[in-house]
């Protein structure tokens, strides 16, 4: 049976513009931290897309575990020491619904 996914726009708030690696460690400390390991598990959720010039990214994470996922990223309050604020803004079934692509 195919696990249902859920795909989570959401916007990076810090002093300083985080790179993608820094970014998606910042998601998984979040849900780690947020839910447990067991949890984090079950959520499967990583950072799928990011963009630097406006700290925007894209949470991929399993419907089940979507709100608990949510609640994880709202919670996170710093990352190495500075203050960080992980906002979702929307969320959808298919990744194109919450990310566009930019023209190269």
């Amino acid at each position: 049976m195919q696990e249902k996914k859920r795909y989570v726009l959401v916007r990076f708030r810090c002093e300083t513009a985080l790179s993608r690696e820094d970014a998606s460690k910042a998601v998984s400390q979040a849900v780690l931290e947020g839910i447990g390991a067991l949890g984090a598990a079950k959520a499967k959720a990583y950072l799928k897309e990011y963009d630097e010039d406006d700290g925007s990214g894209v949470v991929k994470c399993q419907t089940e575990m979507l709100q608990e996922v949510r609640a994880s990223l709202a919670l996170k309050n710093s990352y190495l020491g500075k203050p960080l604020a992980i906002r979702t803004e929307k969320t959808s079934g298919a990744i194109g619904k919450v990310w566009k692509k930019k023209p190269a």
